[in-house]
């Protein structure tokens, strides 16, 4: 079913002719499918949308029940906010001001397209700042390197150092076994040269006679 209340029909007569389209609709069904049937129709098709939605919502389980629950939520509304809900009149009040849905909407699209410019511009400076940092990271990296090549080299150099002074200096040492054998060496060739001249001495004419 897909009728409505009308804006001048009351809440009850409402509530007749839904069952009355519900007994033909629903004639070779069980009545209480056919009540079911009615009593939210009752309530989806109330004109006043909130107190029909409060209605269905208490899921009254007969159709006095669901317009009681309608009827009872018009009146607390009434009392707390002191108008009506739901029913309103085809001519616009016109001490009530209009509303403009469409400019509404334009001003959320608005709003939406700020909300975007303003994050793309916060990513930006965002990346900005990370770009930065991650040439900064590179060149204290650098540092660090060429700190530590230089603290290696000259650690090298030092040891280096401190191993030829434990080294024993063969250098010095060579030329006194120079002077060492050139002295054994002189020694060996004055006694063969002076046993040649005794030889010599001996074999003389003159020595032999003197």
């Amino acid at each position: 079913m897909s009728a409505r209340q009308n804006a001048n029909e009351k809440l009850e007569d409402w509530a007749d002719r839904v069952l009355s389209l519900a007994c033909k609709a629903f004639r070779d069904l069980p009545d209480n499918y056919m009540y079911t049937q009615a009593i939210w129709k009752i309530c989806q098709g109330c004109s006043d949308k909130e107190a029909g939605q409060h209605g269905a919502t208490a899921r009254p389980t007969s159709v006095e029940a669901a317009i009681d629950q309608i009827k009872w939520f018009q009146h607390n509304h009434t009392a707390i906010f002191g108008k009506p809900t739901g029913r309103r009149d085809p001519t616009p009040n016109q001490d009530e001001p209009s509303y403009d849905y469409d400019s509404d909407l334009a001003v959320h699209a608005i709003g939406k397209t700020d909300t975007k410019s303003e994050l793309s511009k916060q990513m930006e400076t965002l990346l900005e700042k990370m770009t930065a940092m991650e040439a900064l990271h590179k060149q204290e990296i650098g540092d660090l390197k060429q700190q530590f090549q230089k603290t290696t080299a000259g650690k090298t150099v030092s040891l280096h150092r401190m191993k030829s002074s434990q080294q024993p200096n063969h250098l010095a040492s060579k030329p006194t076994s120079k002077v060492i054998a050139n002295n054994g060496v002189t020694e060996i060739i004055g006694k063969i040269t002076s046993v040649n001249h005794h030889l010599k001495g001996a074999g003389d004419p003159y020595h032999l006679r003197n």
